[in-house]
This record gives C-alpha cells, sequence and structure tokens, in this order.
C-alpha cells in the first residue's frame, strides 16, 4: 500500500517499482508482477546496478538463467566491486552451464570480500558441478567455517563428504570438530570464576 501510494505520487519513482515488485514476490508469490515492476524500475534507471542485481536475482529465481546472466553482467560493470553482484552474476553462469565463467567471478567476489560465504558455498556448488570435489569440498568447509560453525551446514557437509566416498576423511573432520568443541567447554568451564564465600 505504500509503495502504491509514492506510485501516485510520482509514476515515475524507480525504487518504489521496485520495492513494490519485491513486496508483490515476498507476500503474494506473484512473480509475473514482481518482474514487470523490476522491468519498469529498471527502464526509469538503467545504470543503476542495484536494480539490476535485484532484477536479475528475480530472473534467477524464476529460472530464467539467460536473463538473469544479462541483468547481472550490467550490474557488475557499473559496480565491479560489489561482491553481491559477482556472487549473484556467478551463481547465474552455474546455472546457465557456463562452469569456468561462475568460477572466475565467485573467486572475484571473495577477492572483493574473502568473508562472503555465500560466495564460498556458491564456489563449491560450481566446483562440485564440474567434478572438482576436493576443490567444492575445500570451499565447503571455508563458507563452514565463516557461518560461525551452523550446526545445519556442518550436517549437509558430512552428507556430502560422505556421498563422494570421503568416508576417512568424513570421520576425521567430526573428530577434530568434535575435539574443538570439548576443548571449548574446558576452556570456558575453567574460565568462570569461582564464587567466594561469604
Amino acid at each position: 500500500t505504500a509503495f502504491e501510494a509514492a506510485l501516485r505520487l510520482q509514476p515515475r519513482m524507480a525504487r518504489a517499482h521496485a520495492g513494490l515488485g519485491s513486496a508483490m514476490v515476498e507476500a503474494r508469490g506473484d512473480y509475473p508482477e514482481g518482474m514487470s515492476r523490476y522491468l519498469t524500475a529498471v527502464k526509469l534507471e538503467p545504470e543503476n546496478p542495484a536494480l539490476l542485481n535485484d532484477l536479475g536475482w528475480l530472473s534467477y529465481k524464476m529460472n530464467r538463467y539467460p536473463e538473469a546472466v544479462a541483468a547481472l553482467e550490467k550490474a557488475a560493470a557499473l559496480d565491479p566491486k560489489d561482491p553481491m553482484i559477482e556472487t549473484n552474476l556467478g551463481l547465474a553462469y552455474q546455472k546457465a552451464g557456463r562452469g569456468e565463467e561462475a568460477i572466475a567471478h565467485l573467486e572475484r567476489a571473495l577477492v572483493i570480500n574473502p568473508e562472503y560465504t555465500l560466495a564460498l558455498y556458491g564456489l563449491g556448488k560450481a566446483h562440485e558441478s564440474r567434478g572438482q570435489y576436493p576443490e567444492a569440498l575445500q570451499a565447503y568447509r571455508r563458507a563452514w567455517r565463516q557461518s560461525g560453525n551452523d550446526l545445519y551446514l556442518l550436517l549437509w557437509l558430512q552428507a556430502y563428504m560422505a556421498s563422494h566416498g570421503q568416508v576417512m576423511i568424513l570421520f576425521l573432520f567430526v573428530f577434530v570438530v568434535a575435539l574443538a568443541v570439548i576443548v571449548l567447554r574446558t576452556l570456558r568451564g575453567r574460565r568462570t570464576p569461582a564464587t567466594q564465600k561469604g
């Protein structure tokens, strides 16, 4: 309602069109209307990398990978230092079957921001799709560490390693993680100050 009110006052406000498109997708699941609004926003501001990024990501979610790549390539050309745009472009390339380009853009995202977890996860997926399992595993492990040791990601990583015949690596990895948890709990227990008698 707020975006519609803004557009009644300023029909050519690109951000309001984009906001309405995003709301249509998230609140109603209306992807065609969301796409229409984003296309209008980009038509009004064709040099806005944020709008192009959002348009590309929406195209990606709609499985329209060539359109996603086209929008994200324009966004990356306009803002080559944004790790989110580079990551989204890498993911779109990967889905479009352009693995080498996917890896290049995901690695570029990590040069811009080495701690960008989504780029690491995407890099793992890109390597995995090319059968490069050691490289995929390395990227997934880094993503797990950078995600704050997320338990869901750990379980997913364990299943991934087991499914690729890396049972010994899986065992060692789980052993090291369990040992680290025990050591951390022990150290925390020692740091707890003793209660004073009084």
